[in-house]
């Protein structure tokens, strides 16, 4: 190990790559602007007090990053499901509508089709 029994030391470019690489994977279309749709979008699906909208995006973010990382198959689906299930407890409705972003999202190529409140809503087949 190191001088420290578990702790490891990441240096400056190492986490900065490591950062980048996330980025990439989570919000291919561009940082900016592809987050701030998923704050917007997050802020517009799930009206539930109880989630506040940094939890919503955290939730969000490892779902989604577990989702791409594993292949956007059926394992990679429950492995998302799970993570959103970790973070938001007890609000099923929330896990759902996150899930469905997440699918949605990682299937478009250009900001322009951002899936709406609405798509989402049906591809979770709940109502408008």
């Amino acid at each position: 190990m190191g001088l420290l029994d578990g702790f490891l030391f990441v240096s400056k470019e190492e986490r900065f790559r490591r950062q980048k690489e996330f980025d990439d994977r989570v919000f291919p279309l561009g940082v900016e602007v592809q987050r701030a749709l998923v704050e917007k979008t997050l802020s517009e699906l799930i009206d539930d007090r109880n989630n506040r909208p940094e939890i919503q995006l955290f939730a969000y973010l490892s779902a989604k990053d577990k989702y791409i990382l594993h292949e956007k198959s059926e394992k990679a689906l429950a492995l998302a499901k799970k993570e959103l299930e970790r973070v938001i407890r007890k609000n099923n409705r929330a896990v759902s509508l996150i899930l469905s972003l997440i699918q949605l999202d990682s299937e478009i190529s250009s900001i322009e089709d951002y899936p709406g409140v609405e798509a989402i809503r049906r591809h979770t087949g709940q109502p408008l």
